[in-house]
């Protein structure tokens, strides 16, 4: 990035952290829809998290922190569905056919890309419950953990080694990547993992995606900002969670690797 760009974003979060609150913005639990009923600058760009705003000293004394969760096992569905299903997301699936993208998978070399590429096996497993099978089978962690994700929202990782390292889920991950003081990769034990989560519960406002309409407009008024009513959009064709019929092994597996999402915050679904 050259230095005429990086003087724009410090000036734009420079303006931003004089307003009241922020929300920092993690990819699928609402925040393009806060967006849109809140005025400009009240929702970071989901690339510049917390821990990236503390190692370039923004200042945040006089300005209220928001994170929004969402229920881990709806957020897979939803992350799923536009990641790995989605031809407009997935333009690859778009412009060429799985016949062709399946000979073209079975021939890469590359250790370089997006998690969903490898999730959906090169973009040709179309199911969506095999696919959050990957995310939490040990052996494909084993098998993917030297796949290296550029720029993941904010910064490099190799996002299935540490779901290995920490035993945590993907939802731990990225909420931790979103909000956490410190880069998912610096974090050493799970045991961290949950001081972190305790950090945001304590000094973040706690908006919930299942109610996030409320909330805002509650969060608004606390503060005297004004909130402008927008209609929902489903961004992605997915259905509610008793529709896919997940198994109750793989629920459980879910809830043990974002244990202490589900621990820490209460009434998620």
């Amino acid at each position: 990035m050259n230095k005429f760009c990086k003087f724009i974003i410090y000036i734009y979060i420079l303006y931003m952290i004089n307003n009241k609150f922020i929300i920092f913005h993690q990819p699928k639990t609402g925040g393009t829809y806060a967006l849109k009923c809140l005025p400009n600058g009240y929702v970071l760009p989901h690339n510049k998290n917390y821990h990236y705003c503390l190692n370039n000293k923004f200042n945040f004394s006089n300005t209220k922190l928001v994170a929004i969760i969402r229920d881990p096992l709806d957020y897979y569905i939803s992350l799923i569905t536009f990641w790995c299903l989605d031809p407009k997301y997935c333009k690859c699936i778009a412009n060429n056919s799985l016949d062709y993208l399946k000979k073209q998978y079975n021939l890469k070399n590359n250790n370089i890309g997006h998690p969903n590429f490898w999730m959906s096996k090169g973009y040709t497993e179309r199911n969506l419950i095999n696919i959050l099978n990957n995310l939490f089978d040990q052996k494909f962690l084993e098998n993917h953990k030297d796949k290296l994700s550029i720029k993941l929202h904010t910064y490099d990782y190799y996002i299935f080694n540490i779901l290995l390292k920490l035993d945590i889920g993907f939802y731990t991950f990225s909420f931790l990547d979103q909000y956490s003081r410190k880069k998912v990769s610096e974090i050493k034990t799970p045991e961290e993992c949950k001081e972190e989560i305790i950090y945001i519960k304590n000094n973040f406002i706690i908006l919930n995606t299942k109610n996030i309409t409320k909330e805002l407009q509650e969060l608004c008024k606390n503060n005297n900002v004004p909130f402008t009513f927008s209609p929902k959009q489903k961004v992605s064709n997915r259905k509610n969670i008793e529709e896919y019929n997940i198994n109750k092994k793989l629920i459980e597996k879910i809830r043990y690797r974002d244990r202490f999402i589900f621990e820490i915050f209460k009434d998620l679904s």
